[in-house]
């Protein structure tokens, strides 16, 4: 750096081409990056920094093309994402962690940059959403738990979008609430998540009554 007299750029050549480690540093002479080149393309863990010295990112790299896992993190160090790569895109296992709390706040599968399969979110209120996606959109039943574990309700979900059916539980298990009407997603997790009667207070069945069933057009 010719403001600092500090070094720049670290690396290797051979016939011409960059092949080795290449370090790059601050302008303060803090370690900015450790990139392995092979016959001048990124090849192996390459490795980031921020300037107080934690790692800012792990990606690996096949032949210049990013494919394997990597990992993401905050300055203060705390694992943000971890997953893996395949020629460029997010391919397979995945875990979003919070970076305040440094736990998972979502969990699941890619298949090239579109969730697929079974993901999980765990929300700030402590609730928990198990739901399957296919190319990118939630698609089949999406369940809503507490956060002791009790299944509160579960939601149908149709390319990206809730099919107005959904299903209320007790603290038991059995189905006190359902529908099928054109209410979003949000206004349907709404009314899952509401105040329930508490665990002995009678159910509709157990009080002589019957289950709701909201059906609207």
């Amino acid at each position: 750096w010719p403001d600092t007299g500090k070094l720049k750029v670290k690396a290797h050549y051979r016939a011409g081409q960059l092949h080795g480690l290449v370090e790059q540093y601050y302008p303060s002479g803090a370690l900015q990056l450790k990139h392995p080149y092979a016959e001048h393309r990124l090849h192996g863990e390459a490795l980031d920094y921020f300037e107080n010295g934690q790692l800012k990112s792990s990606v690996h790299f096949e032949h210049g093309v990013q494919s394997g896992p990597f990992k993401l993190f905050s300055a203060d160090g705390k694992l943000l994402e971890e997953g893996v790569l395949k020629e460029g895109v997010r391919h397979g296992p995945f875990t979003l962690y919070s970076p305040e709390t440094g736990q998972p706040v979502r969990q699941g599968t890619y298949q090239l940059n579109e969730l697929d399969g079974e993901v999980i979110t765990w929300r700030p209120d402590g609730l928990k959403v198990v739901g399957t996606y296919e190319k990118g959109l939630a698609h089949g039943w999406q369940k809503i738990y507490n956060a002791q574990g009790a299944l509160l309700g579960e939601i149908k979900m149709q390319n990206g979008r809730a099919t107005g059916v959904f299903h209320v539980f007790d603290a038991k298990g059995r189905i006190v609430q359902e529908g099928s009407h054109g209410k979003t997603a949000d206004e349907l997790f709404r009314i899952i998540t509401s105040p329930r009667p508490q665990t002995n207070d009678p159910t509709p069945e157990e009080n002589g009554g019957i289950v709701i069933k909201e059906i609207f057009e």
